[in-house]
């Protein structure tokens, strides 16, 4: 597996032969930072600094059979792994594993095309599984881009074929008046009035109306004329 480079200053006080060591833990994934450095130191202590590469294993795109999925496996610089895959496309199955995983190839091509500081592997496996993924993919897209192209266009002939069909051919004498338009078929409508009410008035028998007097039934008329010049009441 290939290693990321980095160079560190560090200070180093000491009089005699000696060596620093500095292993870091294992991480997400499988990562580990190291850092060596020899110094012979003159008989008066001094303090010297001097520069010495730290190593860091890259983030690694491997393939989970289980799952049929692409997972990404974190270096030791999680923030920017972090950022990196949110930013490709990766979904995560949440606690407790947190597990940024992907079922398309978009996501991981993302991924190549801004790789993240610590740098990008993959193994065998996933390479095999992406390489026919992303192939179907693209091709998919471009079916779908030119089919959107393809009902575009046939839209928007299928439009101008309607109004060409409705368009009145203009005569030779250049304009279009009633005797050039088929005659209006004449409509007629036959009005069915409602049966009338069976309520009749009690002074001249006439159906009377929902908005009549009710109690007694008794028509406008007869309301008017009868019973407010009543001085007798029955």
């Amino acid at each position: 597996m290939p290693f990321c480079e980095r160079r560190y200053t560090i200070s180093i006080r000491g009089e005699a032969d000696g060596e620093i060591i500095y292993v870091g833990v294992e991480g997400h994934g499988v990562s580990s930072v190291w850092a060596s450095v020899r110094w012979q130191e003159e008989r008066e202590p001094r303090e010297r600094r001097q520069t010495v590469p730290v190593f860091l294993s890259p983030m690694n795109l491997r393939w989970n059979e289980t799952f049929r999925r692409f997972e990404a496996e974190f270096s030791t610089d999680f923030n920017e792994d972090l950022a990196a895959v949110k930013t490709a496309g990766f979904k995560t199955d949440g606690a407790p594993g947190w597990v940024w995983y992907s079922y398309k190839a978009a996501p991981l091509q993302n991924l190549r095309e801004n790789r993240p500081a610590s740098g990008l592997t993959i193994t065998p496996e996933a390479r095999e599984q992406f390489a026919p993924l992303a192939q179907m993919e693209a091709n998919n897209a471009k079916l779908k881009a030119d089919l959107a192209a393809h009902n575009k266009t046939l839209k928007k002939k299928l439009k101008i074929e309607e109004q060409e069909g409705k368009a009145t051919p203009i005569p030779a004498k250049g304009y279009i008046d009633a005797s050039d338009l088929p005659p209006l078929t004449a409509a007629c409508v036959k009005y069915t009035p409602p049966p009338p009410p069976t309520a009749l008035c009690i002074i001249c028998k006439t159906p009377v109306y929902f908005y009549e007097k009710q109690d007694p039934p008794t028509c406008l008329w007869c309301e008017l004329t009868v019973l407010d010049n009543a001085t007798e009441v029955c």
